[in-house]
């Protein structure tokens, strides 16, 4: 196309291949972007499947934890337990646990990569000025070679090179680790919140199995007396009374 345009020949067989490979290039660049389009779609699905799969797992624990701990209060056969209660609060938080754990899991590779390369790089600088110091040491005692001045040269620059590319790893490791601070902060405050989300709830379902109890001591109570005044006895006391850590639990003691 220079040379045509130099001598004074027909451009247009030239501009024709020039725009053919600018048409090639803009296909090209086009096709890479759709694939990289493609690729982070498919790394989104399945950070989203992954992360579903998760949170579902950590809500069924939390939720299991809960009943776990209802459980405690145990029913004598025949006592019917309370219906089911949804805990949607302990699930969600969970959930969200599990959600952060794993943002947290998924930055790792990453972050042991680089601390691997600050970790080599620093070792090569050190092994470097070891070596320069060996010479420098050996100098001191008087037996001096042709070629050491080029050699602590070259060890001194090395050294100094991979120091800086230590160094610059260093703070892709530092920048890397940011976000982790940050999300560990979120992590401890998403436990917190699931703790006491389960509290609440495990105590809520131990009351409600002690309301179940209750009942069926009313029920059994209303029962005795019943049979009793078809049989002429009025005097509950003389067959049942509550013990004093049954008076107790009405007044809300320690029994």
């Amino acid at each position: 196309m220079a040379d045509a345009l130099l001598d004074g020949s027909d451009t247009s067989e030239a501009r024709a291949a020039l725009d053919q490979a600018r048409d090639a290039l803009a296909k090209h660049q086009d096709a890479q972007q759709a694939a990289e389009r493609e690729r982070h779609a498919a790394e989104s699905a399945r950070e989203a499947a992954e992360n579903a799969e998760a949170e579902a797992a950590a809500a069924g624990q939390a939720l299991k934890a809960v009943a776990n701990t209802v459980e405690r209060v145990q029913l004598p056969e025949g006592v019917e337990p309370p219906a089911p209660v949804e805990h949607p609060v302990v699930a969600k938080a969970g959930a969200e646990v599990a959600r952060i754990k794993l943002e947290i899991e998924r930055g790792e590779p990453e972050r042991k990569k680089v601390a691997g390369e600050v970790a080599a790089l620093a070792g090569r600088a050190n092994a470097k000025r070891v070596e320069a110091n060996a010479i420098r040491t050996r100098r001191l005692a008087g037996n001096e070679e042709a070629g050491d001045a080029a050699s602590l040269h070259l060890l001194e620059a090395d050294a100094n090179d991979l120091a800086s590319l230590a160094q610059a790893a260093q703070v892709r490791l530092q920048a890397l680790g940011q976000p982790v601070a940050g999300l560990r902060q979120q992590l401890a405050a998403a436990e917190e919140k699931l703790k006491a989300a389960q509290v609440e709830a495990a105590l809520h379902g131990q009351a409600d199995r002690v309301r179940v109890l209750e009942a069926a001591l009313i029920a059994g109570v209303r029962e005795l007396r019943s049979s009793m005044l078809k049989v002429g006895f009025t005097n509950l006391p003389s067959f049942f009374s509550p013990t004093e850590e049954l008076r107790k639990t009405a007044y809300g003691a320690p029994v």
